[in-house]
């Protein structure tokens, strides 16, 4: 596929805006005269694959007028003609994992959720992929300090190889099966009177399965674009507010997960019971309930083990009474010992599964963590973002919006994130995981190595959206 900008454009003095679904950026631009052509071109790497939702291009409404697509992104979808295909070619699809790169998204999950979870009280849930991808896209765009101390914080060494290797695994663990689905999206929305060096626009496209959008940000038209963009990219979870005053650019991305549970909770199982909130307070909600056999870790202050879905696992660890779920995120060391798990240290045996449904979601500024975390000279008037254009840009803002829901069925969760530029043995012992105190879960896919895709605490399970 082959998409084309031929245009000039000029620049001007404005706020620039870097979103991203998970995790959003904003960037402040202080602009220069001049203008600039392209050509951006989006490689086909499945000819057979799914478009993406295309919202408001090319389709002029009131104050707004007509926004036009750059570059479409063609996604990796897996087609096979029989099982025995599929089972050979995921088996292949495993021996490319890059467990490195998957390894430097778990740390980037214990160095970002620990000072972003360790405070406040009731539920959160967050998820370090989709912001460890948003921070990659910021990162092609950046040189010099700001790029060194991104890398320094994705635990990277060169942005252009992260790419290279980022595009990779997306293809890897890209799915859309009945049963399973992870599907990331990443897109860049640019004022037509910004020039973005088409360098950048090509690595987007290509190595981050960027949508590219151009036209007037500041308009109902550009805002309802891009928040349904937003939308389309989460199952229809989220739907971010974007404010797009004084805004010249926006990087959006999305990460949307459903897996079903091997091993089903029975729904004539589910029993109303009692939630012990932290104050000590009761709450009633719907508890699942099943006897299974499996690994489990009985450790210094917490009870761990894991419910297997058709393509990963969701951990659950529950703090031992009196323990405060929030003290297992004291650190990321700390966080790291909890969430890491190995065999041997494990014990094999029988466990009484007690889970409460929930169904919540979370909002949050990420700007001053990252700073705190070494990321300063990105959020300054002194911000690198020369690969990217020859404006004067900085992050000015990041967010991200975040559900979650369990059931019976399984696990459903979405992200937004915005950068504003801006087995079996013989029965060891008996675990009972009965969840009725705030607890901590991780959500983990096979083919992200394993590495953490969610990250929460249950603090309230009767507390909906």
């Amino acid at each position: 596929m082959k998409n084309t900008v031929n245009d000039a454009v000029c620049r001007r003095a404005a706020a620039a805006f870097l979103a991203a679904a998970l995790a959003c950026t904003a960037l402040t631009a202080c602009a220069q005269n001049g203008s600039s052509k392209g050509n951006v071109q989006k490689k086909e790497n499945n000819p057979s694959a799914a478009s993406v939702p295309n919202p408001g291009t090319d389709a002029p409404l009131p104050r707004g007028g007509k926004i036009e697509q750059l570059a479409k992104a063609v996604y990796p979808v897996k087609e096979y003609k029989n099982e025995d295909e599929k089972w050979e070619a995921e088996l292949e699809e495993r021996q490319m994992i890059d467990a490195d790169l998957c390894e430097k998204i778990a740390y980037f999950a214990y160095d970002t959720a620990s000072p972003l979870l360790k405070e406040g009280t009731g539920n959160a849930v967050y998820s370090p992929l989709s912001l460890y991808y948003a921070l990659s896209l910021a990162a092609a765009g950046a040189e010099g300090e700001t790029r060194s101390q991104i890398l320094s914080l994705l635990r990277a060494d060169d942005a252009d190889e992260l790419a290279e290797r980022a595009g990779k695994q997306f293809a890897v663990f890209w799915r859309d099966e009945d049963s399973y689905k992870f599907q990331m999206a990443n897109s860049v929305w640019f004022d037509q009177a910004l020039s973005v060096k088409d360098t950048y626009l090509q690595t987007a496209a290509d190595s981050f399965y960027a949508d590219i959008f151009r036209g007037k940000m500041n308009t109902a038209n550009m805002k309802d674009a891009m928040e349904t963009w937003g939308q389309d990219h989460t199952g229809g979870r989220i739907r971010p507010s974007i404010n797009t005053e004084n805004s010249l650019m926006r990087m959006m991305n999305t990460v949307y997960y459903y897996a079903e549970w091997i091993d089903q909770f029975a729904e004539e199982e589910t029993k109303e019971d009692d939630f012990h909130l932290s104050d000590g307070s009761l709450v009633k909600c719907d508890f699942m309930n099943r006897i299974s056999s499996g690994m489990f870790f009985k450790r210094n202050g917490y009870l761990s083990a894991s419910l297997s879905t058709k393509n990963g696992q969701v951990q659950f660890i529950l703090p031992d009474e009196g323990v405060d779920v929030r003290e297992l995120f004291d650190s990321p060391d700390r966080l790291r010992q909890v969430l890491e798990t190995d065999d041997v240290s494990g014990l094999y045996g029988e466990i009484t599964w007690k889970v409460p449904k929930f169904s919540y979601g979370s909002k949050y500024d990420l700007k001053e963590m990252l700073a705190s975390l070494g990321m300063e000279k990105a959020f300054g008037d002194s911000a690198e973002f020369t690969a990217m254009t020859d404006e004067m840009v900085w992050i000015d803002s990041a967010t991200q919006m975040v559900h979650v829901g369990v059931n019976e069925n399984g696990i459903e969760a979405a992200a937004y994130t915005d950068l504003g530029y801006a087995g079996a043995g013989m029965p060891q012992d008996h675990a009972e995981m009965i969840l009725d105190r705030p607890f901590l879960f991780v959500v983990r896919d096979s083919y992200c190595g394993y590495s953490p895709v969610f990250i929460g605490i249950c603090g309230d399970p009767s507390s909906a959206d």
